[in-house]
């Protein structure tokens, strides 16, 4: 195999024998690369790293020796070096120092060998993330202080990461301050929790925490801590069980004083541990069964003290039994136990009669789990059946005398479930008991079987018929659909719900499921059913989140619907779309005219989002609907443009304003004022009409007549003159622009009547007029026409 080293000498020496090579030099070059820069990013110029390729880079053919990952050269410009986007964490995972190798290859007439090393700079580009959403716990309650805790840390692939670690504890799903505080030694990556308190007692179960991971101050992500602690009186909420109420002994063997043994339901004993014992203990009816009688307090077995041949026949012993865990939650149990022995006179009529009445049962290995006690069947609930259980071998000379009771806390029909079938035999009589309906764990769970040969004699054979549990029941949930309400801005962690199935199968496999999308909010413990809420939920993002709660026992899974509805809190200011408005009025419009509808924007629901409207001052000019924001003209003054050309006034909208908290915004409302031609023109020279309008026409001039217009906008201020009426109006002309008279002839003074003017045709002014020259005394004249 050729290393790279070896082709660099071959090339070397190739081109050292060539008549066009010079020299040859080998170059070194460290760069730095970001990671996650964009394609086509320039890494270096290598005219700016060597200076003397600037003074000449023409002409130079450059390659890589080899092929280099992630950087390539600029087809437009060799010298420039180019990279693809780099993922450091891709390219080297969990290496402190990220670089990688290439060489140049440039030639004119001398040959450069460029070494390049490109280092990969780490930056922040990864969300760490916990595995878990939730770490459950189990504590004693015991727990010496300074007691450490060791947690699992949220994984960051980015190297150069710095992780701070917070609690949030919500104040109130703890009813007192969390034990723990949480310890993270950065150098050495351990992150713990140490008891600084001591902790709680039985009546509080739980402590829970919120650990939240910040990446160089920015949450990253969270995971809640979930602590059960557990004592002594916690470890059982329920006393056992034992699986029948009552039990039927028979005494029938003179030399065994093994009389039976009573047993406990094999069902979850305790969810918080799974080590506790369970005891038994005698309670006899009177002190004649305590000396005859002992148990075995761990085992359940009942044994005589004594021979049975030393018993009465014709007594019926009753014992009761207690069953207790060590917290001593306890049931009890009765046992009847009946005497049978058959006594003969001599050993040898004794030794005739067991030849003469026997009984032997084989019972296939199958239903045997328990090799040291071999009268005991265990058998799977919801067999297929017919099933042969076990064969039965008697004395010939007995078959008209067997017996075969059914024993257990039900009252049981033996026919119901067995058939009892005879087998063809040379000697003796052999049976198969076969089952022919089969249990039902959830309805029983444990039995026996008692084969019996009655009449003088009385042989007997018992056993212990186990059912076992299989998974044949469906999880059921105690809602078809779980309906919850949330207060917005809750605080974390908080406790929604605790899940409850009922499995009749009792095997505590039960898994909790949540099928969400969004679920980033909300944490399901799989094993204790708690549904957390982890993040803060905010009503104006989402309303409503629905999901399926499920219930998985490993065979079966059954689902019900979770609808959470975020409630409403007033917690938005309300808000106008810009910060002002100006509108353009017309004066003088009639009371109540609409002039605009303001709206102000609440995402909050109900009344918390509802706004009313009102003025900040008095104002005598404008009302607003509180209601709709509708602004109106007064009813009881008018804008008028001559004495004001703006008018501001700032609304205020409140929402929740009949209870705390309420929040309001502003709006600055401008309105500019349109002017409207409102005011008539009226004459100002000759100021009073009421007075004859003397004119003395000896300088051959005629007067100019003045008006005025009260309107401030020159489009509206514009007066026209016009001659309409009078006795003068066929002598005088008037000019319409500036109102200059004219006499139409001067020969005929003076003139003497009237002028009627019409003003922008709005106003008529009605004029007396004595035109007169220096040849009239007008005073003479006046009194003539008296």
């Amino acid at each position: 195999m050729i290393s790279s080293t070896n082709i660099t000498f071959l090339l070397f020496f190739v081109l050292l024998c060539s008549s066009l090579v010079q020299s040859l030099q080998e170059l070194s070059l460290d760069l730095a690369i970001k990671e996650e820069q964009p394609n086509g990013t320039l890494i270096a110029d290598l005219t700016t790293h060597f200076p003397f390729f600037a003074n000449n880079s023409h002409g130079y053919l450059v390659k890589f020796v080899r092929s280099c990952p992630n950087i390539y050269l600029d087809p437009h410009n060799p010298f420039f070096l180019r990279a693809f986007t780099i993922d450091r964490e891709q390219l080297c995972p969990y290496e402190r120092t990220c670089s990688f190798h290439c060489q140049l290859f440039l030639q004119k007439h001398d040959i450069y060998f460029i070494q390049l090393r490109f280092n990969i700079e780490d930056i922040n580009d990864h969300p760490a993330q916990f595995r878990k959403r939730i770490y459950s716990y189990e504590l004693d309650q015991n727990l010496p202080l300074n007691y450490h805790l060791q947690l699992e840390q949220a994984e960051d692939q980015d190297y150069l990461s710095r992780h701070t670690y917070s609690l949030n504890i919500s104040s109130s799903s703890s009813s007192s301050p969390f034990p723990f505080r949480l310890s993270y030694d950065e150098s050495n990556h351990l992150l713990e929790l140490i008891l600084v308190q001591p902790l709680p007692s039985s009546t509080r179960k739980y402590a829970f925490a919120l650990i939240v991971d910040n990446d160089e101050g920015k949450e990253e992500d969270r995971c809640l801590i979930e602590l059960k602690i557990l004592s002594s009186e916690q470890k059982n909420s329920s006393p056992p069980e034992f699986d029948s109420k009552f039990y039927q002994f028979v005494i029938s063997d003179p030399n065994q004083t093994f009389v039976g043994k009573v047993h406990v339901q094999h069902h979850e004993q305790s969810r918080e541990t799974h080590d506790d014992k369970v005891y038994y203990r005698l309670i006899s009816s009177s002190e004649q069964t305590n000396d005859l009688f002992e148990l075995n307090e761990r085992s359940g077995e009942i044994y005589l003290r004594q021979k049975p041949s030393q018993l009465s026949l014709s007594d019926m012993y009753e014992l009761f039994i207690e069953a207790f865990y060590a917290n001593y939650l306890s049931s009890l149990t009765t046992v009847h136990i009946a005497v049978n022995l058959t006594h003969s006179t001599s050993s040898s009529a004794s030794t005739s009669q067991q030849q003469d009445y026997f009984i032997e049962i084989l019972i296939p290995k199958l239903f045997q789990k328990n090799a040291s006690n071999p009268s005991q069947i265990h058998l799977q609930e919801n067999s297929t059946v017919p099933l042969t259980l076990l064969q039965l071998f008697i004395s010939s000379s007995s078959i008209s005398l067997l017996n075969v009771t059914l024993t257990s806390a039900l009252r049981l029909d033996f026919r119901q479930y067995f058939s009892l079938k005879q087998l063809d035999s040379d000697d003796q009589q052999s049976f198969e008991l076969v089952l022919i309906r089969p249990f039902d764990y959830e309805l029983i769970q444990h039995f026996h079987l008692d084969f019996v040969l009655t009449s003088h004699n009385f042989t007997h054979k018992s056993f212990e018929v186990f059912v076992e549990n299989i998974n044949d029941c469906r999880p059921e949930f105690d809602e078809n659909e779980y309906r919850f309400e949330v207060q917005e801005n809750n605080v974390v962690p908080l406790l929604l719900h605790t899940f409850h199935v009922f499995d009749r199968d009792q095997m505590d496999n039960i898994v909790y499921e949540m099928q969400m999308q969004d679920d980033d909010a909300f944490v399901l413990n799989s094993t204790s059913g708690h549904l957390w809420i982890v993040k803060s939920l905010d009503r104006e993002s989402r309303a409503q989140y629905s999901s399926l709660i499920c219930a998985f026992d490993q065979v079966f899974r059954t689902c019900s619907s979770l609808v959470i509805v975020v409630q409403d809190e007033n917690d938005n200011i309300c808000s106008f779309n810009s910060s002002s408005v100006t509108l353009n009025v017309d004066e003088n419009l009639p009371p109540h005219t609409l002039l605009t509808q303001l709206q102000a924007f609440d995402p909050d629901q109900g009344s918390n989002g509802t706004v009313h409207y009102e003025f900040v001052s008095l104002t005598s000019y404008l009302t607003v609907d509180p209601s709709t924001g509708s602004l109106y003209t007064s009813p009881s003054h008018v804008f008028d443009y001559e004495l004001m050309q703006q008018y501001s006034i700032t609304v205020k909208a409140c929402d929740n304003i009949r209870s705390l908290p309420s929040f309001c915004c502003y709006l600055q409302v401008n309105i500019h004022l349109n002017d409207v031609d409102d005011n008539r023109p009226y004459l100002t020279y000759p100021s009073n009409t009421n007075q004859l309008f003397v004119i003395n026409y000896s300088n051959k001039s005629m007067p100019q007549l003045k008006a005025f217009d009260d309107d401030i906008e020159t489009k509206n201020r514009l007066i026209s003159f016009e001659i309409v009426d009078g006795t003068l109006n066929t002598s005088l002309s008037i000019d319409r622009q500036s109102g200059q008279l004219h006499l139409v002839d001067d020969h005929n003074l003076p003139l003497y009547g009237t002028l009627v003017v019409s003003l922008s045709s709005r106003t008529l002014v009605y004029l007396t007029l004595l035109i007169h020259d220096h040849r009239t005394d007008p005073d003479r004249f006046l009194r003539l026409q008296e």
